[in-house]
């Protein structure tokens, strides 16, 4: 059957102390918030509590709280690659969409980017200083914390090429970096599909090279990338002989997946290149 999402009320009160709590660190904290205005497609009824910390100390806190009460969280970066039931998420929402956004230059070749800035922006962030090897992800519509999770690529680039180092929260708050072997970057995935850990920033190694050079691939593989996906596609990117359906829950059951157990989805990996 279609699953619905069950209605706990010492989750709900949980996670009201978790937003006053996250109010009072000085975070921009929503109520009853509708995923659909966070995601790509739109779609998606409203979580419980929706917080954009403001620091790694602030979202330290918070995380080590939401593990003591035991409440559901979900991260979220600007939505893109997610379904999201009609009936929302029952638990507080992590925002990154340009909290936690910070782009840094390390050294003459090395950027760190933190979580929720957006790939364009560290690749237009290495255009600025002629670094090479992020070209490759100018126009992929997503965080710097969804492309490391799913190792987002496109046109022979892979994040996992010009990865040097991870930061990644455990459910405690604590921190812990991680080396490109230990991150067990696959084909769209990472390490951090399955480790419950929590994305903060990521080093990216480039190497010295031609602004003028850098911009025009970047421009020439934006101009391919609008060819074949349009970067305004959002709803539009169900081919034009879909079936029609009255509803999301006719399109889950429609696709096969009546049986799903969770509230929240990723696209098939087929697609995963536009997260």
């Amino acid at each position: 059957m279609y699953y619905t999402e069950r209605k706990d009320d010492s989750m709900i009160t949980a996670a009201e102390q978790l937003a006053q709590l996250a109010e009072e660190l000085g975070c921009r904290v929503y109520r009853n918030e509708p995923l659909c205005e966070h995601t790509t497609f739109r779609i998606g009824g409203p979580c419980t509590v929706m917080i954009a910390p403001d620091s790694v100390e602030d979202l330290s806190k918070l995380v080590r709280f939401s593990t003591e009460k035991k409440i559901r969280t979900l991260t979220m970066g600007k939505g893109s690659n997610m379904l999201c039931a009609d009936e929302g998420f029952n638990g507080v929402v992590f925002l990154f969409d340009n909290s936690l956004g910070e782009i840094e230059q390390i050294d003459d070749v090395t950027l760190r980017a933190y979580s929720g800035a957006s790939l364009i922006s560290v690749c237009r962030k290495a255009l600025e200083l002629s670094l090479s090897g992020l070209e490759f992800a100018y126009g992929i519509p997503g965080t710097v914390g969804g492309g490391v999770y799913m190792n987002a690529g496109a046109y022979q680039g892979e994040i996992k090429n010009v990865v040097k180092s991870v930061t990644a929260m455990d459910t405690h708050g604590n921190l812990r970096t991680y080396r490109p072997s230990q991150i067990g970057f696959t084909y769209r995935g990472s390490r951090f599909c399955y480790s419950n850990e929590m994305i903060i920033s990521a080093d990216f190694e480039l190497a010295k090279g031609s602004k003028q050079d850098i911009e025009g691939k970047m421009k020439e593989l934006i101009g391919r990338r609008k060819e074949s996906s349009p970067l305004n596609f959002q709803m539009q990117a169900l081919p034009s002989s879909a079936p029609k359906v009255s509803s999301q829950a006719s399109l889950s059951k429609t696709a096969g997946c009546a049986a799903a157990q969770s509230a929240v989805l990723r696209c098939p990996k087929n697609t995963a290149d536009l997260s």
